[in-house]
């Protein structure tokens, strides 16, 4: 399909994330466990909405991101930078980040590389929460066309339906979670254009 509208520039602003905390380690620790907690719930309802909205399949990505709030290889990068380095919970988040995805991005096969923006789109939910940052969702006009870096499965599910009628990013695949949930929500979109 194609779509004629306004284009609509969603930024992601850059996050200045502390390395350091007043707290202690274990305080510190305790914080990011119940930021976790916060993160899940959070989760749970984005997962009944979009099966409510799209589609008990494409709610499945928020189920995927539920995983990773409790697999023990990422959180527990994230546990040995806050107890053992000393790091600040957000900055030792966005340090497991980078390592993971870069590892998925390095993966010859695209459905896993795929995968590195699920990573992001968890870490930054924590980084969000531990900060204390209201994700802005701005208004956007009437007959928007989305255009973005990348969109993350939250970004995609969480877009007014009633005003997006197609995106584009400069990043992405065919295989990338938005991808599919647009095809879902019967939106067109261009995935991976490079220099957008």
């Amino acid at each position: 399909g194609y779509a004629i509208g306004q284009a609509y520039l969603l930024v992601h602003q850059e996050i200045e994330i502390p390395e350091s905390t007043p707290l202690p380690p274990q305080s510190a620790y305790e914080a990011f466990q119940q930021v976790v907690g916060t993160a899940e719930e959070a989760l749970q309802a984005l997962y009944e909405r979009t099966a409510h909205e799209i589609g008990e399949e494409d709610a499945e990505v928020f189920m995927s991101h539920l995983m990773m709030l409790a697999d023990p290889d990422f959180i527990g990068a994230i546990k040995d930078h806050i107890l053992k380095d000393g790091y600040s919970a957000a900055y030792s988040t966005k340090l497991a980040r980078d390592h993971f995805v870069s590892l998925f991005e390095a993966m010859d096969n695209d459905y896993l590389k795929a995968r590195a923006s699920d990573i992001k789109d968890v870490s930054d939910r924590l980084i969000h929460l531990l900060l204390g940052i209201q994700k802005d969702h701005h208004a956007m006009p009437d007959q928007s066309i989305v255009i973005a870096n990348d969109l993350t499965p939250s970004d995609t599910a969480t877009l007014d339906k009633t005003k997006v009628i197609a995106f584009v990013t400069e990043v992405g695949s065919k295989t990338s979670h938005s991808a599919i949930m647009a095809r879902s929500m019967g939106i067109p979109a261009i995935v991976g254009v490079p220099g957008l």
